[in-house]
């Protein structure tokens, strides 16, 4: 029984060895700026449609991703000058703990959107939160859905009780205080401050 045991930990730690020399690893330092971009986007399509195993890396871009079998796995990050710009986990394409996408600057919002799929979706809007096990958003968020900033409770993937919104008025010039309050994703109430 013993030699059994023995054998099944070394027979699991030899697949664990060669499955993990198996990953093809991908790191590309040639790349910055826009034309860095273009190839991540590049890159992450032909991988997803081909339905690619391997971890890419761009560290002249702050990005990296692990792909398994044609889906998003563990954490997809974009960096820009040490600052996150994008984190998410994902198990299986879907999305769960921590998020993070902060705009950049609004002439370059789309400079860097372009590279999160449409498919499977990676982009939950520009704010942080978290997803739960369900990779429904779940408990407190603060969100920038332009021209409105706002923050509150989602529980399982609603929003629930009262959100504080600040949405900036162009023609006026001026912010519009709100506290709006939701009762299963529906606007049950909303008051001006």
């Amino acid at each position: 029984m013993k030699n059994l045991n023995i054998y099944n930990l070394l027979t699991m730690v030899l697949s664990l060895f060669f499955f993990n020399c198996q990953i093809k690893k991908n790191t590309n330092y040639n790349y910055a700026g826009y034309s860095g971009i273009r190839q991540i986007e590049s890159d992450l399509k032909k991988a997803l449609k081909d339905k690619k195993t391997a971890i890419y890396n761009y560290p002249n871009l702050g990005t990296s991703f692990f792909l398994k079998k044609g889906k998003i796995n563990g954490v997809f990050e974009i960096i820009i000058n040490n600052d996150t710009i994008y984190y998410c986990n994902f198990k299986n394409n879907k999305p769960c703990g921590y998020y993070v996408f902060k705009t950049i600057h609004p002439k370059n919002i789309n400079y860097y959107n372009r590279i999160l799929p449409l498919k499977p979706n990676i982009d939950f809007g520009f704010g942080s939160g978290f997803f739960n096990s369900q990779h429904e958003k779940d408990g407190f968020w603060r969100e920038n859905n332009q021209p409105c900033e706002q923050e509150g409770i989602y529980i399982k993937g609603k929003k629930e009780g009262i959100w504080k919104e600040n949405c900036f008025n162009d023609i006026g010039g001026y912010t519009i205080y709100k506290n709006v309050t939701y009762k299963n994703d529906t606007i049950v109430s909303s008051t001006e401050k």
